[in-house]
């Protein structure tokens, strides 16, 4: 049911947010472009679903790969140098 999503808290350098079956959560630190996310956690929450724990296990093994990003019209894209690893798209407020 719920889509994953990933908010970054600027003020804190943290993020939050759902990679398919729990809820994640950790640091970040940003220069320019350049972007690392660190000391991440998540909830345990069984996962029953094959499609949401293939997106979740994509995520969450991702993070800690990216180092760089790029926000054009409302996507994110998250990149381990020049592979593309994420894309996030805004879904407004």
């Amino acid at each position: 049911g719920q889509i994953p999503f990933l908010q970054l808290d600027g003020e804190k350098m943290m993020y939050a947010g759902f990679s398919g079956c729990n809820r994640i959560f950790g640091k970040y630190e940003r220069d320019g472009a350049a972007i690392k996310f660190s000391g991440g956690g998540m909830t345990r929450m069984a996962c029953l679903a094959p499609e949401a724990q293939t997106i979740e296990s994509k995520m969450t093994a991702a993070l800690p790969k990216i180092n760089r990003f790029e926000n054009k019209n409302g996507v994110l894209s998250l990149y381990a140098d020049d592979k593309l690893l994420l894309r996030l798209m805004s879904l407004g407020r």
